[in-house]
């Protein structure tokens, strides 16, 4: 009973791998590289990830057939191997940072370490016809890559402080008038203290006006009338 048991366990495990997830998969910063393995390929098949932002009109439409596909997926006896995902790129910023996301919807399809940009049709029968075996000639053309290494923690602070700033700059465009203006005027206002200090340091010292000592006139006349009876004295020696 209990080889019965066990038998039928890993039967149901091999049918659900070979038919693959009928639901869409959420995927975020904590569960990419695990539940996806992109970057080794190692165990878990391939992905399919769509890459969207919630307020992308091309993404709303998208979603229904992306649902649509993975449900035929699932249903169908061929396996493809291939599980459909999905990443808000508003939320989880430091995967999208990690794949270089600059435009929504981007699908990019993850095939044992590789990646690659799928661009062509995006309705049901063409989507399905790529998993069942059409990515072969993109995976092997030059467009597919390396799949990057997952981003450190000093990396996710760094973006997370840019992407920040990104942010005050886009929905508070008075902070950076405000900044203008204010490095403008902290600029004058440095030349005007260095102009001042540079001209305090070698300015010429006023020289000090020499007042002029009247003579009293009584004064004068005697100091004549001594000179001149001094001179008399010496013509009679």
């Amino acid at each position: 009973m209990k080889n019965h048991l066990l038998l039928l366990t890993i039967f149901s495990l091999l049918l659900a791998i070979k038919q693959g997830t009928a639901e869409v998969v959420s995927l975020t910063a904590g569960t990419f590289e695990h539940q996806t393995q992109a970057a080794t390929g190692a165990t878990t098949g391939n992905w399919f990830v769509m890459f969207f932002a919630p307020w992308c009109g091309h993404c709303k439409r998208l979603k229904p057939t992306w649902s649509e596909t993975a449900e035929a997926l699932a249903e169908q006896e061929d396996a493809s191997y291939t599980t459909l995902a999905t990443v808000d790129c508003t939320v989880e910023k430091s995967v999208c940072e990690r794949f270089a996301i600059r435009s929504y919807p981007t699908l990019l399809f993850f095939h044992q370490g590789k990646m690659a940009k799928y661009e062509k049709k995006r309705s049901k029968e063409s989507l399905l016809e790529f998993v069942n075996g059409g990515f072969s000639e993109l995976m092997g053309s030059e467009q597919a890559t390396d799949v990057p290494k997952e981003v450190s923690w000093f990396e996710k602070f760094m973006n997370t402080m840019r992407q920040d700033f990104y942010d005050m700059v886009k929905y508070r465009k008075t902070f950076l008038a405000f900044l203008v203006v204010a490095s403008i005027s902290f600029g004058i206002f440095l030349g005007w203290c260095l102009e001042n200090i540079q001209g305090a340091r070698y300015q010429t010292p006023t020289p000090i006006a020499l007042r002029k000592v009247s003579v009293p006139a009584d004064a004068a006349s005697v100091e004549k009338k001594d000179a001149s009876a001094a001179a008399d004295h010496k013509k009679n020696e």
